[in-house]
């Protein structure tokens, strides 16, 4: 990065700094540790158990969110003790739109609070996306020397190797963490789950790191440098491989190539590289093929003689029914992690067969996700921050080309930011993935940022809001975590109790309030499926008004609906049953969902019940 004595003088000058140092190894902390914390602790007398409900999400949001405070505020502290200025580009103009739409669209969604902290369970939530495009500012402030930039190299690296590894060794069988799991869903530990929660979440993080650390390999001058990374290179691909992602798989080898044509400056040289990362890549292939198992990844390949949406996955018809809930709220989108429920208003193909009906809350392609969630506005605001940052990062690396081995690790993190946007167009998004995307475009814009002139008057309003951020972020992560951990003492202990206290720890969450209300319901089955009609119905009226009263509070909800149907056909075929009160509940359901293939049969189902009673 900076080459003259001028510049050199002013990286010694920024050393000297304690709130400043602190403020960078805190963000490298973030950077390192993300991928790896899990909520997995050893149970007493053997095994594991998680310790809280989604032991993968809540505490990534967790850890992010109190090490990006600490790295904020000690870049603060700095900012104005120092008199610093913040460093700014062009690109930071689309990226701070960006974040105004985003929380525009959270504010008008259609359920706010949880679109503002995350409910589906992947933590996409809007302070998710806050708080990482921060991140990626932060990035900027902080990484102003090429020493810093091999270091953040390392930090990602080294974390992801430890996934990459972990995501290997489940891929024989054996798994390291002592994942708790069901024999149904063994196949996501051997796929290589690791620490992110799912094959697919893995292999798009890894495809980061993957080709990094092959840049890095060619840059390092020290051989210990070198032959570690490229170790850790082996490591990643081939867990990129034995995810049978093939997102993913497009990512590394558009990443690859990108790299190579950024990386050779002479004939000779492009032969050099082309031999090396072609003979690598082979031999990760094969690695990766054994321990996937031939079977499985030729499997996926196979798919194309289906036809496009078989071999996809099922994606064509997923980005069709999402180009309607785009259709149907153009402007603002749904709200981050509301999609599903937009899709409901359109009533769209996926989201009415049965068990598939939520996988629409991700589309697989991040730009329909952003233009489903934050509207098309919002869509053209990252896209304008991605292609101003990517065209300037094009620049300095063509300029560079070939200069010293050192500029190949800048070319190299252009590369992976290019294969990951790439994987991101097929692939599904959770925080790992919103935190690996602003981390590479925050690395790529950095060299190209200027001080923004204007002193602390400039600065005040960036400091205001980084400020809201973070603090929003750290309640939000404090306050899941809290509740994820009594939803899990919930199994175990005082479940009434324990899901009181998440509900009123994380009020916005409906899955927990969905929770509480059938394990109510289970508490009274016996008298709800007993001999004394009345009783039953009685007991059945009360619940009954509770799951009202979520509904008014989440009307969109249709676990909700569905639970409110499914708790008035539970005494079928006992005393307590009136189909009267089952046709009641999906009326009032099609209220909302007039077009929903489930309800609607179950309505035909109720009315001959109502008939055949009225007969008898």
């Amino acid at each position: 990065m900076a080459k003259s004595n001028k510049g050199r003088k002013a990286e010694v000058a920024v050393a000297k700094s304690l709130p400043e140092i602190i403020g960078w190894y805190a963000l490298l902390a973030c950077v390192a540790l993300v991928p790896v914390v899990i909520a997995v602790v050893a149970r007493p007398g053997g095994g594991t158990i998680a310790f809280t409900e989604d032991p993968y999400h809540v505490p990534k949001l967790l850890l992010a969110s109190v090490l990006l405070t600490v790295a904020t505020a000690a870049w603060l502290v700095d900012l104005f003790m120092n008199a610093r200025e913040v460093r700014a580009g062009y690109a930071f103009a689309a990226l701070a739109g960006f974040a105004v739409l985003v929380g525009l669209s959270t504010a008008f969604g259609i359920e706010p609070a949880n679109s503002l902290f995350g409910a589906s369970g992947l933590m996409t939530g809007a302070i998710t996306w806050l708080i990482f495009a921060w991140m990626a500012v932060l990035v900027g402030q902080l990484l102003t020397t090429s020493a810093r930039l091999e270091e953040m190299s390392w930090a990602i690296l080294s974390g992801s190797t430890i996934v990459g590894l972990i995501a290997l060794v489940q891929s024989t069988g054996f798994d390291p963490i002592g994942t708790p799991i069901t024999p149904a869903t063994q196949f996501i530990i051997d796929q290589g789950a690791a620490t992110i929660g799912n094959p697919n979440y893995t292999g798009l993080l890894l495809t980061v790191p993957a080709v990094l650390a092959v840049g890095l390999a060619f840059a390092s001058q020290v051989d210990w440098k070198r032959w570690t990374a490229g170790a850790c290179a082996v490591v990643l691909f081939g867990a990129i491989v034995i995810t049978i992602t093939r997102a993913a798989w497009l990512g590394g080898m558009v990443g690859l190539a990108v790299f190579f044509f950024l990386a050779m400056s002479d004939a000779k040289q492009a032969r050099r590289l082309a031999l090396v990362l072609g003979g690598a890549a082979a031999g990760v292939a094969l690695l990766g093929l054994l321990l996937a198992g031939p079977a499985n990844v030729f499997r996926r390949i196979g798919l194309l003689s289906a036809g496009l949406d078989a071999f996809s996955s099922g994606r064509l018809t997923m980005w069709a029914d999402t180009l309607r809930t785009i259709a149907s709220r153009p402007f603002l989108g749904t709200g981050a992690d509301r999609l599903a429920l937009g899709a409901y208003d359109v009533q769209t193909k996926v989201v009415t067969e049965g068990v598939n009906r939520y996988v629409i809350q991700d589309p697989h392609s991040l730009p329909l996700l952003i233009a489903g969630s934050f509207g098309v506005i919002a869509l053209a605001a990252f896209l304008a921050y991605a292609v101003v940052v990517l065209v300037d990062a094009f620049k300095v690396a063509v300029a560079n080309r070939g200069q010293s081995p050192k500029r190949l690790l800048y070319a190299s993190w252009v590369a992976a930011t290019v294969g990951f946007l790439a994987a991101s167009l097929l692939s599904v998004y959770t925080i790992t993935g919103v935190f690996a995307l602003f981390l590479a475009l925050g690395v790529i814009a950095a060299p190209n940022l200027k001080p923004l002139r204007g002193g602390a008057l400039a600065s005040a309003p960036v400091a205001l809001v980084a400020s809201l951020i973070v603090a929003t972020a750290l309640f939000g992560g404090v306050q899941s975590f809290r509740a994820a951990r009594h939803v899990m003492l919930s199994l175990s202990g005082d479940s009434e109790y324990h899901l009181n206290e998440a509900m009123r720890i994380a009020p916005w969450d409906t899955r927990t309030r969905v929770t509480y209300l059938w394990r109510k319901a289970g508490s009274f089955r016996a008298v709800i499926t007993g001999p004394d009609a009345a009783s039953a119905r009685q007991t059945l009226a009360s619940l009954d008004e509770e799951i009202k009263a979520q509904i008014a509070r989440s009307p969109h909800e249709l676990l909700l609906y569905r639970m409110r149907v499914d708790l008035y056909r539970l005494p079928k075929g006992f005393p307590g049953y009136d189909p009267r009160k089952v046709l009641e509940a999906i009326e009032d359901a099609l209220v909302v969902y007039p077009n929903d293939q489930e309800f609607l049969q179950w309505r035909e189902d109720a009315r001959r019940e109502v008939q055949g009673s009225d007969t008898n």
